[in-house]
């Protein structure tokens, strides 16, 4: 199973509308992850803004930490930097530069991905290759399309099926797949008339293709055979006979199952721990699981032990020995003994991270610690994703403009902008006046707002 927990997602209605709204205003068009910058690192986090990709009278260029421009306005088209290249366009044609602006293969692709293990895919008259970073064709374009290489493999697709093929070129792995994903930890998950399975690094089916099968969870996976689940290991080997209505994946040790539509838990052996006997349940966090009777959420110990009655109408994850609790309409915090610590009073609230949880009021949030005190007021329209994770200040939005705040509240940079990046490097991407600059973390600019909005291209500067 993938992610049950649809209704964890812990974001303000008020989140929602100023970002949706955004949005609307801006033509923007965000990724599933709102997290585009300029540098990643191997898993493409980001690491770093510059350099940075920028965008004057309809054409692309980059600039370093002080606004420079490393390379011109010049490019129809600059993409994200990984391994230290980035792809390019030029008159309609793809090639790649280094971090100085170099053009160090030429443009001559019709398409091209970025690198990854020192290889990067690129077609020509609709062929798929790979080339090296001296532009050189270690696998000459000759596959309808190619995923990414992982663990030194990849997925490449020959009249409508998949295999995969290592960095010579040579095929391990015959195309005979709809569809694949990448290896991970020696296996691959592929799909054969929608029944997915794995298989190794030699083609070998480890885990018989299933009508479905999860990705692993402390070591475990579960699969579906014949509308009944059960849990195998990465070797293949069935280690929980399908036999359970619904399964969740392993957590603490753990795993939810639903026997004759009530849930309870297994351990790692397939034995029931909890007998089945609530209306739901889910998985456990800090040594509490929640569970349901009859509409109301609580908590249970490892043994099944009802530590927390069930009396709540919506509740979060335990974070920080807290969890969030809804009744009547009000959320508030309750310890692990279910007592309150912070009574209902907030219309929405986050989990508790570094001592700190984001709630809020009537469309205003801000923030309370552990005992329920606000250390900065409900007062703003919208608040950035993750609070303070991201270098110790949040983005905020108050009256259509956007700062950031420190945790007592008090501005570092006053709300001014339209739209605002988080912090990365100590540096933030801001617009002011429908134009991008960088500010630092005492709201100086270090590249004046001076750059051209790009329409849906603006998913690279994390705008809020």
């Amino acid at each position: 199973m993938e992610n049950h927990l649809d209704k964890r997602v812990e974001i303000s209605i008020s989140t929602v509308f100023i970002l949706f709204t955004t949005i609307l205003l801006l033509g923007l068009v965000l990724p599933a992850s709102t997290s585009w910058g300029c540098t990643r690192d191997q898993e493409y986090n980001l690491i770093s803004y510059f350099p940075y990709q920028v965008f004057k009278n309809g054409k692309w260029g980059l600039i370093d930490k002080t606004g420079q421009y490393i390379v011109k306005p010049r490019f129809d088209d600059i993409e994200d930097f990984h391994e230290g290249l980035a792809v390019v366009k030029l008159k309609k044609k793809m090639g790649f530069i280094d971090k100085n602006g170099k053009i160090v293969i030429k443009p001559r692709f019709n398409e091209a991905s970025y690198f990854r293990e020192g290889l990067a895919a690129v077609k020509i008259n609709g062929k798929c290759g790979f080339i090296d970073k001296l532009g050189r064709y270690i696998v000459k374009p000759q596959f309808d399309d190619t995923s990414d290489f992982y663990e030194g493999l990849v997925g490449v697709e020959v009249k409508g099926k998949w295999g995969f093929i290592d960095k010579t070129g040579g095929i391990i792995i015959n195309p005979q797949f709809d569809r694949v994903l990448y290896f991970r930890e020696g296996l691959a998950k592929v799909w054969i008339n929608e029944k997915g399975g794995f298989i190794d690094k030699t083609g070998k089916i480890i885990i018989e293709l299933q009508d479905r099968v999860s990705r692993f969870s402390e070591g475990l996976a579960t699969v579906e055979v014949k509308d009944k689940w059960g849990f195998v290991d990465t070797t293949g080997k069935v280690i929980i006979n399908p036999q359970f209505d619904k399964a969740w994946d392993f957590s603490e040790g753990l795993a939810a199952v639903l026997v004759n539509g009530k849930w309870g838990f297994v351990d790692k052996t397939g034995k029931v721990i909890i007998e089945p006997q609530f209306d739901r349940a889910w998985n456990f966090s800090e040594g509490l699981a929640e569970i349901n009777i009859n509409s109301k959420s609580g908590f249970i110990d490892k043994t099944g032990g009802i530590i927390i009655n069930p009396q709540f109408d919506r509740v979060l994850y335990f974070r920080e020995g807290l969890v969030g609790v809804e009744a009547k309409g009000k959320w508030g915090f309750i310890d692990k003994t279910g007592k309150y610590i912070v009574e209902p009073q907030f219309d929405n609230p986050s989990s508790f991270s570094e001592g700190l949880a984001e709630v809020w009021i009537n469309r205003k949030g801000g923030f309370i610690d552990k005992t329920g005190k606000y250390i900065v007021e409900p007062r703003f329209d919208y608040i950035g994703p993750w609070g303070f994770e991201h270098e110790g200040l949040a983005l905020i939005r108050v009256n259509d403009k956007c700062g950031f705040i420190d945790k007592t509240g008090k501005y570092i940079v006053k709300p001014q902008f339209q739209l605002a990046g988080h912090f990365v490097e100590g540096f933030a991407p801001v617009q002011l006046n429908w134009k991008l600059g960088f500010i630092d973390k005492t709201g100086k600019y270090v590249v004046k707002p001076q750059f051209e909005p790009a329409g849906d291209r603006e998913k690279r500067q994390l705008y809020y």
